[in-house]
């Protein structure tokens, strides 16, 4: 339906296609907020719309003051072979309406002799070369131990700032006095429309995972306030917070170091924040929407599974620690043998590897969980409780899905309702109101409804109906509720 929609809606207005549309049975509110997702999905171009017509045409392929400003922002970027994205990262830095700041570079080994061009086109850089190829939470710690500033901004070098976000970031830590780090919004950079995350999470199940991924941006995450964790690709940690919790744990190799640092945080007193008027865009693990059916790599897999058991290892109680750890066996259990029945020896060998080194792990886990688990403050019922306002993803094969049943049960609530931001679509007659008199304020219906799920297989067919069931059910088990 929503297919239909977007290709008949080429070179023709907005009441062309709500004629043709309603004419076919379809609301016409819903044709409205329909047109009005795929035009902010950018899949349609508004053009002369301070015309009556309001022709479509396809496509196809300064802020308040704070008791913070005037401090020195420490930006760190951990490089490697990063030449493709670093530069246009360095450009965003340096456009901010915040100017004190410093630039520190960590260079990770990197072969492709990246910080040596940036060195000679931005001088006042300060780069950190490590020799050896280490973890990130090192090489992170590396550039925390080198910068000056009251404030620590971790950006990822394939993220490139709104001109404001800085200062944006800055005013979120001003109005929160324990707040221990600030979570830019991270859009896809190559679909802008879409959310990448606002903060992330570890579940009971799965990987841990941004909040929001995949998600149409319409201004439905901007009221957010106290989140789980915050995403390192672009974040920022007063420095007194970052003395006071302790550095980046060294133990993981990638991925999950993040999570654990905003957990333990948060275990002891501090708060995490969404920052959503700050907006950074984001290559999503340095792809682009051309090689997103890239599986994870072998040597990645192993780390993601080591880093979520030394997560919960860490940081939950016993209780929850062993249903999640019970959880993450079977699955991962599952995962190995499906790997040796489909031939796929190394992803196989990678669940066996997590598995050996976290055992010879466990006694440095073990010490390391005694001291935070003595400083603890927060109850796991209370620093798992916004597990539960955690939207589900919508993603798949790594690019975000758009489909008619969200449209409906997802995007037209929200856009019902007083908080959203009024798109042009929604308007009739000049009336800005009228799409929020035409429908009351509810609640999602219930995924398993036979009317959804007949939707879902009549718009998007059986393989997306099995693929949404799972996701849905897998979402579900993520959300941990002591």
């Amino acid at each position: 339906m929503l297919m239909g929609l977007w290709q008949s809606a080429h070179a023709k207005s907005l009441n062309q296609i709500l004629t043709e549309f309603t004419g076919k049975g379809y609301p016409r509110e819903e044709i409205r907020v329909a047109i009005a997702c795929l035009a902010e999905a950018g899949l349609l171009i508004r053009k002369n719309y301070d015309s009556p017509s309001k022709v479509f045409k396809s496509n196809s392929c300064e802020v308040s003051g704070s008791e913070n400003i005037g401090n020195m922002v420490s930006i760190i970027l951990v490089s490697h072979n990063s030449g493709e994205w670093l530069e246009a990262c360095i450009l965003s830095i340096l456009c901010q309406t915040y100017h004190n700041t410093e630039i520190i570079v960590v260079d990770n080994a990197s072969q492709d002799h990246c910080v040596d061009s940036l060195e000679n086109a931005f001088p006042d850089i300060q780069v950190i070369r490590l020799l050896e190829s280490t973890n990130f939470a090192h090489a992170l710690n590396c550039g925390i131990k080198s910068a000056k500033g009251s404030y620590y901004l971790f950006l990822n070098p394939d993220v490139t700032l709104e001109k404001d976000a800085v200062i944006q970031l800055l005013e979120v830590i001003g109005a929160n006095p324990l707040c221990a780090a600030a979570a830019a919004k991270l859009k896809l950079s190559w679909a802008p429309g879409f959310i990448n995350g606002l903060g992330n999470f570890v579940g009971a199940f799965s990987w841990g995972t941004d909040i929001g991924l995949g998600h149409l941006d319409l201004g439905q995450f901007d009221h957010w306030d106290e989140i789980p964790s915050a995403c390192f690709a672009a974040a920022l940690v007063p420095a007194s917070v970052m003395n006071s919790v302790g550095l980046i744990d060294e133990g993981f190799f990638l991925y999950y170091e993040d999570s654990e640092w905003c957990y333990r945080a948060r275990l002891f007193g501090y708060t995490i924040h969404a920052a959503p008027r700050a907006i950074a865009f984001h290559a999503f693990s340095g792809k682009s929407a051309l090689n997103l059916y890239e599986r994870i790599p072998n040597r990645k897999l192993k780390q993601v599974i080591y880093g979520r058991l030394r997560f919960i290892s860490l940081v939950f109680e016993k209780s929850i620690m062993w249903i999640v750890f019970c959880n993450y066996l079977i699955e991962d259990i599952i995962s190995f043998v499906a790997a040796l029945f489909r031939g796929k020896n190394e992803a196989a060998r990678a669940y066996w590897d997590a598995w050996k080194y976290y055992k010879m792990a466990l006694p440095e886990i073990k010490e390391r969980r005694r001291t935070i688990q003595e400083r603890r403050r927060l109850s796991d019922k209370e620093l798992l409780a916004s597990h539960r306002q955690i939207p589900p993803i919508h993603l798949w094969n790594g690019i975000p899905l758009l489909t008619w049943d969200i449209v409906q049960n997802d995007y037209l609530p929200w856009l019902s309702t007083f908080q959203a931001n009024l798109l042009p679509e929604l308007s009739e007659n000049n009336d800005p109101t009228n799409i929020r008199r035409n429908r009351d304020i509810q609640q999602n219906p219930s995924f398993f409804s036979p009317t959804r799920l007949f939707n879902i297989y009549r718009f998007e067919g059986p393989k997306a109906l099995i693929f949404r069931i799972a996701r849905f059910i897998q979402w579900k088990m993520m959300r941990i509720s002591p």
